[in-house]
């Protein structure tokens, strides 16, 4: 179908281009937007940056089961057929776009496109607007939704764009840009993209362990528990751990009973995946121990890839944690925003779009993890500011009580687990 234009939105998990965790899509015809698709993806490996998870909200969790971006461009390929496509700093969207074709080997598309800073510049000259998204939308009165959210942000171009062409009294886009032709619209077969957004590391990165010694590593405990998943393992760590350092991560192993390598081989049984040294890894992102576990998993050895949550969960670490009484895991969470009343909180889930404006009772709220579906108590909320030297904008975390655990998401990706298919499962 022919639009009068399309306008989409990546959001990514790291500073490489090619790691779009998800994809937002507008399709506007006769000044109305007329189609909706959000997509969720599986980046080509799990390496998410904090920053980019205080941003956009999407953590590895979300994404594990979701395809990959062949898949997804199986499905929105038509879109970048005789249309006009829009994005909001159009030159990160349209490299995001062209990065992750080049890595798959997808034939390019032949398309022309336009960015919406540009546009909306035409009609606020003068007025020191910013050019964020977010100044936009509040300049033009637009409803910003749940910004870095792709499919509302998205959204938000599109209207942004469809303002701009009314108030210009054009017909459409395309009249629009045929008046004003310093408005530039751009081939992207022309388009050279950047691979990463940062040529600096963040420094959450710079934490490097030192290097351990395997032989300095001897148990601490007198007895083991032989049940536990480690004992008489053989694991392997690659990366850094956020949230404990290797040394630890080591100790815990070898206290289980668990026998330490430094190399990956045929009797491997655990890899344990951190954060990857981007200095050190190549344009795939995956270390060398990881490529040759791949290497060997594809000739049928059973090596098991575990990230460093599944690590903890299965280690004598969360079993430390288990003891912590709930409520005071809700105390240390910081800035945490209770609710004062029902009613409060029932207004809460209306901005979330979790109920309806009309409802006047809760309803239940799901989680979803890997095939299994759990009901979940929204505990409050935390509100936070981003780093102004990024992106200057503040945005709401909903902190849920699923079983034991207290687990943080975006209200968007929380209002994704509400699909019917997902309930359907109880």
């Amino acid at each position: 179908m022919s639009f009068d234009f399309v306008a989409i939105d990546f959001e990514t998990s790291n500073n490489k281009y090619t790691s779009a965790c998800s994809i937002g899509i507008a399709a506007v015809k006769n000044n109305e937007i007329c189609k909706k698709e959000y997509f969720l993806i599986h980046p080509p490996t799990l390496e998410f940056s904090r920053k980019n998870i205080s941003i956009n909200g999407i953590t590895p969790e979300d994404v594990e089961n979701s395809p990959l971006f062949p898949d997804i461009w199986n499905n929105i390929s038509t879109y970048f057929k005789d249309n006009l496509m829009v994005a909001h700093n159009a030159a990160f969207d349209m490299s995001v776009l062209k990065n992750c074709l080049t890595l798959y080997k997808i034939p390019m598309p032949d398309f022309k496109y336009v960015c919406s800073i540009p546009i909306s510049t035409r009609l606020c000259r003068g007025k020191k607007i910013g050019k964020s998204l977010e100044d936009r939308a509040r300049y033009f009165d637009i409803d910003l939704g749940h910004h870095h959210n792709s499919l509302d942000d998205a959204i938000t171009c599109a209207n942004l764009v469809i303002e701009c062409v009314k108030r210009s009294h054009r017909k459409s886009l395309e009249s629009f840009c045929n008046t004003y032709t310093s408005v530039p619209v751009k081939n992207f077969k022309d388009l050279h993209p950047k691979i990463e957004l940062f040529k600096k590391r963040s420094p959450i990165f710079h934490n490097k362990f030192n290097t351990v010694k395997i032989s300095e590593i001897k148990p601490e405990c007198d007895s083991i528990d032989t049940s536990n998943p480690f004992y008489n393992k053989t694991v392997v760590f690659t990366g850094d751990l956020e949230n404990l350092n290797r040394r630890d991560a080591m100790q815990e192993v070898v206290n289980l009973g668990g026998i330490l390598k430094s190399g990956v081989s045929k009797k491997t049984d655990y890899l344990v995946v951190g954060i990857q040294d981007k200095s050190l890894v190549d344009n795939s992102g995956m270390s060398s121990k990881e490529q040759k576990a791949a290497e060997l998993k594809d000739q049928g050895y059973d090596i098991k890839t575990i990230y460093e949550d599944e690590f903890l969960d299965m280690s004598k670490y969360k079993t430390n944690r288990e003891n912590i009484d709930i409520s005071k895991k809700v105390l240390d969470l910081e800035s945490l925003i209770v609710f004062n009343n029902l009613n409060d909180k029932i207004e809460k889930l209306k901005e979330w779009k979790l109920l309806s404006p009309s409802a006047n009772d809760l309803k239940d709220i799901y989680y979803k993890k890997k095939s299994n579906i759990y009901n979940a108590d929204i505990l409050g909320y935390i509100s936070k500011t981003t780093n102004p030297k990024c992106i200057s904008q503040s945005y709401e975390t909903i902190v849920l009580k699923v079983e034991d655990k207290i687990i943080k998401i975006a209200p968007a990706y929380l209002l994704e687990m509400q699909k019917k298919d997902f309930q359907q499962n109880q």
